[in-house]
């Protein structure tokens, strides 16, 4: 995932429950560097979100990464330039692909079911209050 800026590149890593990002350019430099060789990479700043982070999308300000954690069935919200976590939302089991609307206002969520474990699959639609991010500067 893209900042909106481009300035920064997101992942997650699911088995560790974090979500990480990086200068995009700082990225970019070593995959050049590389020569197809496997390389360290840049240094990338996370939060743990969970075990289980699976899909991440970032507000249309840039400020704020919505997180799709399976095993918890949690969207978690992270202050990007902070990478602190600020909400965490119960969804439907478990909690699998995100995505949010242009206009930064609806998190559309899927879950998956598991077998004897429940859920079933669904869509979840989550208001964004806009308010959350007041006062995190």
């Amino acid at each position: 995932m893209l900042s909106p800026d481009g300035g920064t590149v997101y992942a997650t890593s699911n088995t560790a429950g974090y979500v990480s990002g990086a200068p995009t350019s700082e990225l970019i430099e070593h995959l050049e560097k590389a020569g197809g060789r496997r390389v360290a990479g840049p240094n990338w700043r996370g939060v743990a979100v969970g075990s289980g982070a699976r899909t991440v999308d970032i507000s249309p300000d840039g400020q704020f990464l919505y997180v799709a954690v399976n095993t918890s069935s949690e969207v978690v919200v992270v202050y990007a330039p902070a990478m602190k976590v600020v909400a965490r939302l119960r969804v439907d089991p478990f909690a699998v692909g995100l995505a949010l609307s242009p206009d930064g206002r609806v998190v559309i969520l899927t879950a998956q079911g598991r077998a004897g474990k429940g859920g079933g699959n669904s869509i979840n639609l989550v208001g964004v209050d806009a308010q959350v991010g007041r006062g995190l500067r």
